[in-house]
């Protein structure tokens, strides 16, 4: 299952990113809400590092590293930390997809535009962002040493 949806995720990415880049269109699926418009991202998140010399080398560097330490953490984690490792999952595929098109065109595609938000992202990037979200709540909340689990047991053995 893991297995799968890493691959989908990736796979989903690629398949997004090259329709949209051999057609270098924009479409307005609904109109003031949702376009697809084609970008090349030569920075990470909101453009940053955009137009640096040294950025791509930078940011395949340090994927490469996060990927290691993730993987790493991936097959250290309890089997029954089922949100951690969802979490893992959609980090390091979401990382792979953008890493893919660092190491091909020296930038990221990125095509989705919602009008009311301020950058332009793609598929990896939801990944990458549902999977950060999902690592937080885990050790926030569900993590046997979760911060906010310790102050809600300590508030009810108080009562």
């Amino acid at each position: 299952m893991a297995i799968a949806l890493f691959l989908l995720v990736i796979i989903a990415d690629q398949i997004t990113k090259y329709i949209i880049a051999t057609n270098e269109t924009s479409i307005n699926l609904i109109k003031n809400l949702l376009s697809f418009i084609f970008t090349k991202n030569s920075g990470a998140a909101f453009s940053f590092l955009d137009n640096k010399d040294w950025a791509q080398t930078f940011f395949i560097i340090i994927t490469f590293l996060a990927l290691i330490a993730f993987g790493y953490m991936y097959y250290k984690v309890n089997k029954k930390d089922k949100l951690l490792k969802l979490a893992l999952i959609l980090i390091m595929s979401g990382a792979i997809g953008n890493l893919i098109d660092r190491i091909r065109f020296g930038y990221v595609v990125d095509f989705i535009s919602i009008h009311f938000f301020p950058a332009i992202f793609n598929v990896a990037d939801m990944a990458l962002t549902i999977g950060a979200c999902l690592f937080v709540l885990h050790y926030l909340f569900y993590d046997k040493d979760a911060i906010f689990k310790k102050k809600l047991k300590k508030e009810n053995e108080n009562e």
